[in-house]
């Protein structure tokens, strides 16, 4: 039997979590590692389930892949720890690929269940985290004993999973973005709930949600369902933008200078975690993948987003979408601010910033100051930044070309306090610059 590895009293658990305590467990992270508590009269329980024959095939369907740890926790029995998620994301920052993927995770994980005698007691995305392009099922107080399908968990799979899908899949964009944004409140009434039919809509669901309650039936028609289900996304102004015409990842004789440059800054680095941001198709994500980074593609566009994961899936790249604008990353927000900050949860060893700063200086009217202390939260130990300069021909009629302020001398000095080491290579220009900001 494994030793002892920590005993946690009553003081530091309330020091360690960040919400509330539910009635019978309790989640909280110590030393890097995600523990759950277990109070005595659910601890039989949740044994039988992590000691059960079929286990495997629960983590194999989704569920996170947990074990029993001999760790103590004042007031609780059993104690299991679980599978860290590197990146953690929430459902308003996904592309909708990565929710109808959430949604294919909660029917075959529920399937699975209930044919091993358990039962999934929510239905909301909430409790799915991503790695990489894999959906894990992380509430693990979620699983029960096996019972029928009640109406209120089909409602709620509804709200969360199935009308923001068939919103984009009927070309409504930005209403199935509001509705991904809202979050599961107890008691609070979604954009589409109420009376008539918004009730009903989509019509093919309401059958099912008036049909039979035998999880073997509900679970199987769920995932045919939501497989039926193939929304694009919606389109922003940079959905058709091309980044390497007809060039693939590994066919280094077609690189140009661009490529070449990022291609040479990431066989440097040591593999770690990568950020992207503005990372569009994810030809550039794709790059770092390939030389056993794991990255997470940060953008705006919907549509470029579920491609690129769709691929990143199809090939088991590490790479995790995200959406959203950097300079508006989420905030912290939930119950107790359970959920932290975007800076905090997509902070990395690398970041990679491709033809972004210029625009974020010319639309966004950021100074160089401040992108620095944005690069700062983010990256841990190096940061790749094209510089365009106020010559080059797709700015020079930009007003930020008559800025004498705007050169690159200007703008390492402001991002030396936090890099003080960069390293300069020719970018697609001659005279665009890459550099490589390294803090040691």
């Amino acid at each position: 039997m494994e030793p002892a590895r920590q005993s946690i009293s009553a003081a530091d658990l309330a020091v360690l979590t960040v919400a509330t305590l539910d009635s019978r467990s309790v989640t909280f992270e110590v030393d890097g590692r995600i523990l759950r508590a277990f109070r005595s009269e659910v601890s039989p329980f949740y044994r039988s389930l992590f000691e059960s024959p079929g286990a495997e095939e629960l983590f194999s369907a989704g569920l996170a892949r947990s074990w029993i740890v001999q760790d103590q926790v004042e007031g609780f029995e059993l104690v299991v720890e679980s599978e860290r998620v590197p990146v953690v994301t929430y459902p308003p920052e996904w592309p909708t690929a990565m929710l109808r993927e959430a949604g294919l995770l909660i029917a075959t994980l529920g399937r699975a269940l209930a044919s091993h005698g358990f039962g999934l007691l929510d239905a909301h995305p909430w409790n799915v985290l991503f790695s990489g392009t894999r959906a894990v099922w992380v509430d693990l107080g979620s699983i029960g004993p096996a019972a029928p399908i009640s109406s209120g968990w089909l409602a709620e799979f509804r709200r969360h999973i199935v009308v923001p899908l068939s919103l984009h899949a009927a070309g409504l964009h930005s209403l199935g973005d509001r509705v991904m944004s809202e979050h599961r409140t107890v008691g609070a009434k979604g954009l589409l709930d109420g009376r008539g039919i918004r009730q009903i809509w989509p019509l093919r669901y309401a059958r099912i949600l008036h049909g039979t309650r035998r999880p073997g039936d509900v679970f199987p028609a769920l995932a045919d369902y939501i497989s039926g289900l193939e929304p694009t996304g919606g389109r922003t102004d940079w959905s058709g933008y091309v980044q390497t015409p007809g060039v693939k990842v590994g066919e280094t004789e077609k690189y140009g200078p661009k490529q070449l440059a990022v291609d040479s800054l990431l066989q440097s680095l040591e593999p770690g975690r990568v950020l992207d941001v503005g990372s569009n198709a994810g030809w550039f994500a794709e790059l770092a993948a390939s030389y056993g980074h794991s990255v997470t593609a940060l953008d705006t566009d919907d549509r470029t987003l579920s491609g690129l994961f769709r691929r990143a899936k199809l090939h088991g790249h590490p790479i995790q979408p995200t959406r959203m604008n950097i300079l508006w990353p989420t905030g912290s927000y939930g119950l107790g601010l359970a959920f932290p900050d975007a800076l905090t949860r997509l902070r990395s060893d690398y970041t990679m910033w491709l033809a972004v700063l210029h625009h974020f200086v010319h639309r966004e009217k950021i100074r160089f100051e401040a992108f620095a202390s944005i690069v700062d939260r983010l990256t841990s130990r190096a940061a790749i930044v094209e510089f365009i300069p106020r010559d080059d021909p797709h700015i020079r009629a930009w007003p930020i070309a008559n800025e004498p302020w705007y050169d690159l001398p200007t703008f390492t000095s402001a991002m030396a306090p936090c890099f003080p080491h960069w390293r300069v290579l020719p970018s697609t220009r001659p005279s665009r610059q890459m550099i490589l900001f390294s803090r040691s």
